[in-house]
């Protein structure tokens, strides 16, 4: 994927991907305990049911994901995978992304907080761990 961003992008251009979070290899145990702590916990409330696992053919995690209608039948199964970010730093380079690659805070504003409160959905969000785990990630890539 980053090869192809790399010819398509102007020799000052900028990629902006949105990814899974930025963990790095030697925090990826931690990571796995604290994803499965809070997905056990979050199970019923959210219908949904995630596994973070090693796996010697990943460089990173393997998740499964799967979620359950009001029936508690599965209606969406997917595995994917959490790369760790060395290996998208890794990735970026060997596609000809020469220049600065950043990983941006992710962070709730207060407005969007004030709006989770308001539709009552605190709960969902109490576990939001956004410097150890949060839902997800964004990466800023200059290409020289």
């Amino acid at each position: 994927m980053l090869r192809t961003v790399a010819v398509n992008l102007k020799p000052d251009g900028v990629f902006v991907g949105i990814c899974a979070p930025p963990v790095g290899e030697s925090d990826l145990p931690q990571f796995e305990d604290l994803s499965n702590e809070i997905a056990d916990r979050k199970r019923e409330l959210l219908r949904m049911e995630l596994k973070y696992r090693t796996d010697d053919t990943c460089e990173g995690l393997i998740v499964d994901f799967r979620a359950f209608d009001e029936y508690g039948e599965a209606t969406v199964a997917f595995t994917a995978f959490h790369l760790a970010k060395e290996t998208y730093e890794v990735a970026a380079k060997r596609a000809g992304m020469e220049g600065r690659l950043e990983w941006m805070p992710v962070t709730l504003s207060e407005e969007v907080r004030a709006e989770i409160s308001r539709r009552g959905q605190d709960e969902l969000f109490e576990d939001w761990e956004y410097e150890l785990g949060p839902h997800f990630g964004v990466v800023v890539i200059h290409k020289t």
